[in-house]
């Protein structure tokens, strides 16, 4: 509000003696990822943003550059600087509005990194192996800044955190959520500062235990099928809390006139209208944490983001990699900036104690990511980590390994390899299988000089056993005598597996599994013959290729005590079937689970059963025998006597693939 009209609303006279302040000289705020110490991003047109009073002109200078734009009615303001060279030069960046200004000091141009996941990320640098060579840090041209944690229903346009810092041992500690700024980070950024020559700046925006969902965008979530309930979710969500805040407001304007009629007249007052919540409200939720820890970096100039998350979507399998689909795809959409580099880590090796292949599945997604998503890249990290501690200390070769990724692939530098040897394909020759790898240039080798470690093979049955591996050239040739005529190959297939291959660059091979398996369930449509009333099941979660045991990816019948109660799966053509996997999560109380198969939906023929244990999460596979199958019927004929977090009478489900 115009200053006058202020006082004269108030009735107050403004005499000669009090300024006019005009709209137009109100000092504009620069977007919350300005600030003193930033680096701004050379070589591309740089977004500065802000905000001022309505229509008010405002004036961008830096570097001999002056841009100017016209606040729009909600007083947001937006300029362009044109591409800039990198300076390690402090240099201010001075925003105008009539008489007002705003000063940016210490400016620096070179290259921006976003660095974001779940605790990896987040773990800080004087609790790794390279916290003493931060203990001595002093690089006034490695800028960094950490995002503070926090979640938010609605994409928000500010956050807390630090504010931009010069690199050195004392705002290592103070930047950041767990014992200093992120390891990885640190570790990424010194490596390119120390290649690059330039000024490096650094986002923090990390958060333990979360999942890859609460990052993604809901435009990433749209974009991709496979994930079509949770866009909905999300589409609902937004509805129905519009609808309930009408009703509340409506409510809320009702119990105000009431209100201030008691107080006037000191009658009893009236109890307030309930208060309503967003349904995304806690940091495990799709897009909580974008929208309050990456939106508000957005459209600031970058140069790409590195990746350190996974742990948290274990047991997902290739879903992870539709969901990585999402994520990265709905960052590039916003920051409007094209297919900008997106380099990530796969994660270490840990005996998580239960599952032991969901971990490999993970790593296999991630090698889809890798290899299918454009412009990303996969640090793999088999050789440092920690099979007894989830969070491994040697963070300085995950960081250089990143950091190697993008010298190669964003800047040109020229290796041999990039990163590790990736499965490339197979072949059956002599009762051996030879398998070829990508990024193996430099040759293969071991690490140990030892024989390569962790291969198996199997026939057609499926029955894997420990095989002999030999380096040929940028092959490996694998064999078992116990298995004369091979079909199937796998390495590094177990969550404590720490294999020794590796190419000449000493970049350590990833895990892999040929032929892939391909689930033929994979999202089919079910019927359920007592169905769940409470969003257990309705929406797929049968068969969403998730084993989480949670309601988003877990399926329930209904809680009638009345049994068998069965779902039949449609496939959606004839498959001839080798298997079905199906499994339990640790609540409910399902005991029985009889398998059927049926090409015509009418004549079942029974492929197994198996009678599960109650609390304990657990897996079953019966061997079908190629038969020729469109449906998939699961019958359950009883239940445990005992309730678990549940009534006895739901059966639960967590998953059911068919090979």
């Amino acid at each position: 509000m115009n200053i006058r009209y202020f006082y004269a609303a108030l009735g107050v006279v403004l005499t000669a003696s009090v300024p006019f302040v005009s709209a137009a000289d109100v000092a504009p705020t620069p977007a919350a990822p300005f600030g003193d110490g930033m680096v701004l991003q050379r070589d591309m047109a740089v977004p500065v943003w802000g905000t001022a009073a309505p229509s008010a002109q405002v004036t961008v200078t830096f570097a001999g550059q002056t841009k100017s734009a016209t606040a729009d009615a909600n007083g947001r303001w937006q300029v362009k600087l044109d591409p800039m060279p990198a300076s390690a030069e402090n240099r201010a960046l001075t925003l105008t509005s009539g008489t007002a200004q705003t000063v940016v000091r210490e400016v620096l141009v070179g290259e921006v990194w976003v660095c974001s996941g779940q605790s990896n990320m987040e773990w800080g640098i004087f609790d790794t192996q390279a916290g003493a060579d931060a203990g001595k840090a002093d690089d006034p041209a490695l800028r960094i800044r950490h995002v503070d944690k926090k979640v938010s229903p609605i994409a928000s346009d500010t956050f807390t955190g630090s504010p931009w810092l010069a690199c050195n041992a004392e705002n290592l500690r103070k930047s950041g959520t767990h014992v200093g700024f992120s390891a990885t980070a640190y570790c990424f950024g010194k490596e390119l500062r120390s290649q690059l020559k330039v000024p490096v700046g650094l986002i923090q925006s990390a958060w333990g235990g979360t999942l890859i969902e609460p990052w993604t965008p809901p435009c990433g979530f749209e974009a991709v099928p496979s994930l079509a309930k949770t866009a909905e979710f999300l589409r609902k969500a937004d509805a129905d809390y519009r609808n309930n805040l009408t009703a509340n407001l409506d409510a809320f304007a009702a119990f105000e006139k009431t209100a201030r009629a008691a107080l006037a007249t000191n009658a009893p007052l009236p109890p307030p209208p309930p208060a309503i919540t967003h349904p995304v409200n806690n940091e495990g939720q799709p897009t909580a944490l974008y929208n309050a820890m990456i939106h508000p970096l957005i459209p600031y100039g970058i140069r790409g983001a590195i990746w350190y998350q996974g742990e948290s979507n274990r047991g997902q399998g290739m879903l992870y990699y539709e969901k990585m689909k999402a994520l990265v795809g709905g960052w590039r959409k916003l920051w409007n900036q094209g297919d900008f580099p997106f380099y990530f880590v796969q994660l270490a090796p840990f005996n998580y104690g239960n599952s032991p292949e969901a971990l490999a599945e993970i790593w296999e997604a991630q090698c889809e990511a890798a290899t299918r998503i454009p412009n990303t890249g996969m640090a793999v990290i088999n050789d440092v980590g920690n099979t007894k501690d989830i969070h491994p200390r040697d963070k300085n070769t995950v960081g250089i390994r990143l950091a190697r990724l993008a010298l190669s692939r964003t800047y040109g530098h020229k290796f041999t390899d990039d990163c590790g040897p990736l499965f490339k394909a197979f072949l059956v020759r002599d009762g051996k299988i030879v398998v070829a790898f990508d990024h193996a240039e430099s040759g293969l080798t071991t690490r140990d000089g030892k024989p390569p470690t962790h291969f198996e093979i199997a026939g057609d049955d499926g029955k894997f056993v420990p095989a002999q591996a030999v380096i040929a050239g940028k092959n490996v040739v694998v064999s078992s005598p116990q298995v004369p005529a091979p079909a199937q190959v796998r390495f590094a297939w177990d969550h404590c597996a720490e294999p020794n291959l590796s190419n000449k660059d000493g970049l350590p091979a990833s895990a892999f599994r040929a032929p892939r398996p391909v689930n033929y369930a994979l999202n089919a449509p079910y019927t359920c013959s007592n169905p769940n009333r409470y969003n257990w099941g309705a929406t797929g979660q049968l068969t969403d290729g998730s084993w989480d045991a949670n309601q988003e990816h877990c399926f329930a019948s209904n809680n009638e005590d009345a049994f068998p109660k069965e779902v039949v799966v449609d496939l959606g053509e004839t498959r001839a079937l080798s298997e079905v996997k199906f499994g339990v999560p640790p609540f409910g109380s399902t005991k029985t689970i009889v398998v059927s198969a049926s090409a015509d939906g009418k004549n079942f023929v029974e492929l197994g059963k198996h009678e599960f244990p109650q609390s304990k999460a657990e897996t079953a596979t019966v061997k079908a025998n190629q038969t020729k199958a469109r449906y998939i019927r699961l019958v359950y004929p009883d239940h445990h006597a005992a309730e678990v977090q549940y009534p006895n009478t739901f059966v639960f489900t967590t998953e059911l693939e068919a090979r």
